[in-house]
């Protein structure tokens, strides 16, 4: 079960974007959010209505950035907003900067990979190691974004997941599960038919691995 005023947030994160009619272009989104998009030396949300975007980022980071930031601003619209609600309640986050930066990672997963795109995906590959890679490729976004929100995508489902060059992990990310290896660990056997695991195409060396570990108890 995700925590309430978390589940609130999110929600309203997928209001506002049915609003803009799920707008997939993320500079066109911020243009109907009133924001104004601008390039800097860093990324971070104006107090100005601007979005400051770091200068050089690719298109899938430059994205993924936007989307973060986007994130942030959804969270403070409203009085009180979710943000001051969520500062207010969980108080007890031990790293509450750090809390609330995950949590716009997470926002912005739905800004760029909405709810209806994953189904489609899940869908066509099921819940597996090649809808990660699928889901990377449609939506534009760096791959470890597409597995974090794969991995997160059903609360009732506990789940982990990691990308791997050379057998040694690269990135990695859990719901409700812990993984028995994390990053800079090499990937052990795993012969279980709750694992899937997929090549990079392009990526020598690379792989995929989502692991199915049931439902949340």
């Amino acid at each position: 079960m995700i925590d309430p005023d978390i589940h609130a947030m999110f929600e309203y994160h997928r209001a506002r974007h049915a609003e803009a009619e799920f707008e997939t272009d993320l500079e066109a989104l911020a243009a109907r959010l009133g924001l104004v998009v601008r390039s800097g030396d860093s990324s971070h949300l104006g107090p100005d209505g601007t979005v400051n975007l770091r200068r050089g980022l690719g298109a899938a980071e430059r994205r993924s950035h936007l989307a973060h930031e986007l994130s942030h601003h959804l969270s403070r619209e409203g009085q009180p907003s979710y943000e001051q609600v969520i500062r207010h309640r969980h108080t007890s986050a031990p790293d509450l900067p750090g809390h609330l930066e995950a949590l716009a990672d997470h926002g912005g997963d739905l800004l760029t990979m909405p709810d209806a795109v994953v189904r489609a995906v899940v869908k066509v590959c099921g819940v597996s190691a090649a809808a990660v890679w699928t889901l990377h490729q449609m939506c534009e976004v760096p791959l470890a974004e597409a597995l974090r929100r794969l991995v997160h995508v059903d609360p009732d489902c506990r789940r982990g997941g990691f990308i791997s060059i050379g057998g040694v992990v690269q990135s990695a990310a859990v719901w409700r599960y812990r993984l028995p290896f994390w990053v800079g660990d090499r990937v052990p056997e795993m012969n279980s038919p709750n694992v899937s695991r997929c090549g990079v195409p392009g990526r020598r060396a690379a792989e995929i691995g989502l692991i199915l570990a049931g439902a949340v108890t």
